[in-house]
């Protein structure tokens, strides 16, 4: 009896790591633009696991259906099929349903440069086999306001089932923050914060209302910024990383279940909050290049994805928040090229027999995409409790010649006050040694400054005031 037992301790422990191995799933010799995949809701008692397809745009401005399943043994052109070939910034999934009478909508940003193009096409009705089972169709009803096109620059969207209501679909484009109804038919901008965005995830994927984006306090200047919102879209509160020169933010991950807990590659660093963006740490640094793609493992909130975009491929690993990171490289020819993009997902039971899995799936710049299966930590990591975010309004707001500020802080501790132009720049600060927690109000100088838009921080968290004349 030891011997068989020591015999399936060694075929398990062989299948576990060749589960961890990095590997080549398809598309060889395709710079990917942008991935996603279907996700399947892990809380489902009777279908825990019903992600299948994954889609990957080229810098052809095609867009490959595969299956994550499969190694790569299928990937079909599913458009769009426009001439001259689509400009893709980035892909995104919402499921709906549950089980077999699930299906998804498919969006793709589209990048106009100028022409009368839509900056969203969806597709929905998708299948897991592949093929032509539906055409892409506009998707920018709203968007398209006084003959101005936008540029989409990242999407995400909440899922819903047959138990819940359904759920928006969110854009950031060069005019801010939308929201757009399920299925993504009608746009209808949404209010309290500038600047422009790169990046953005939610948690849970299935029926949440917590999203975070990455990205600039203002297109061309400014300091990067990290985005939140907690009612689904429908506000958003800013918190700025200051810097000298030009910052970036340009990827972000939330770690699921704990939405408290984001992080943010700011140039080439990764910051990182436990606190709903009340404090940031500097948790990575990759030296000599910039963190283009974060990802969270949907089962383990303290496992955290870096990759960077090094002319080199370059993927770190932390499985304890952050406080450390492991290289994964590929152990055996081919090798990857740099990361371009990557998303999770977890690996449907299809064929019949196989067990679920997670997948890393990583987009590449000329060696197509690949797949990482992600290993338990051998230790359990223990989450730091949600802590209460930094809330702050200012009223009146529109004003004139007086507003006030409330602002409620989870801890005492000194802070400065600023107001900005929408370029960043700072018209006027204030020092407070000993601001205390809870809930404060400080009157704001509206007397100074000239009608139009700035933006008040404070604690890390940001909030929008107009003046009137």
């Amino acid at each position: 009896m030891r011997a068989i037992a020591v015999v399936l301790s060694a075929v398990l422990f062989a299948s576990i790591s060749a589960h961890a191995q990095l590997r080549p799933v398809g598309l060889p010799s395709q710079v990917i633009r942008a991935i996603t995949a279907e996700q399947g809701d892990p809380d489902d008692r009777w279908f825990p696991v019903t992600a299948n397809a994954l889609f990957a745009a080229t810098d052809s401005g095609m867009v490959m259906q595969g299956r994550t399943w499969d190694d790569g043994k299928r990937w079909v052109p599913i458009g769009p099929f426009t001439d001259p070939p689509a400009d893709i910034v980035t892909l995104c999934v919402q499921h709906w349903g549950a089980g077999p009478m699930d299906g998804l909508h498919l969006f793709a940003a589209v990048r106009t440069h100028g022409v009368a193009e839509a900056p969203v096409l969806l597709r929905n009705g998708v299948s897991m086999f592949g093929g032509p089972d539906s055409v892409w169709e506009r998707a920018d009803s709203g968007l398209v306001r006084g003959g101005v096109i936008p540029t989409v620059q990242a999407m995400t969207a909440m899922y819903y089932s047959g138990h819940e209501p359904p759920q928006p679909v969110l854009a950031w484009t060069t005019n801010g923050p939308w929201r757009g109804s399920p299925g993504g038919v009608f746009w209808e901008p949404s209010g309290g914060v500038g600047g422009i965005v790169y990046a953005m995830d939610v948690t849970p994927k299935w029926f949440g209302g917590n999203v975070w984006a990455a990205g600039r306090q203002a297109p061309l200047s400014g300091d990067a910024a990290a985005y939140r919102s907690t009612d689904a879209g429908l506000t958003w509160t800013s918190f700025l990383f200051p810097r000298t020169g030009q910052a970036w933010a340009r990827a972000v991950a939330v770690a699921p279940g704990h939405p408290d807990t984001a992080y943010v590659g700011v140039n080439d660093e990764v910051q990182r909050t436990t606190d709903g963006g009340f404090s940031w740490s500097r948790v990575l640094t990759m030296a000599g290049a910039n963190v283009i793609a974060l990802a969270c493992d949907p089962h383990e909130p303290a496992h955290i994805y870096a990759a960077s975009d090094s002319p080199e491929f370059s993927l770190r690993r932390s499985t304890d928040l952050g406080a450390t990171w492991q290289v994964i490289a590929a152990e055996e020819e081919p090798f990857p090229a740099a990361v371009t993009c990557m998303t999770v997902a977890l690996i449907d039971t299809v064929p019949l027999g196989n067990p679920a899995r997670r997948g890393l799936f990583l987009g590449t710049d000329g060696t197509g995409v690949w797949r990482y299966e992600m290993a338990d930590s051998p230790s359990p990591v223990e989450v730091p409790p949600a802590a209460v975010t930094p809330r702050m309004r200012v009223y009146p707001n529109p004003a004139r010649g007086r507003a006030m500020l409330e602002v409620t802080l989870a801890a005492a501790q000194p802070q400065r006050l600023r107001i900005r132009d929408m370029l960043g720049r700072t018209l006027w600060s204030a020092e407070r040694e000993a601001m205390p927690a809870g809930t404060s109000s400080i009157s704001l100088p509206v007397d100074r400054l000239s009608p139009g838009t700035y933006i008040v921080s404070i604690a890390g968290a940001a909030v929008l005031l107009r003046v009137l004349r």
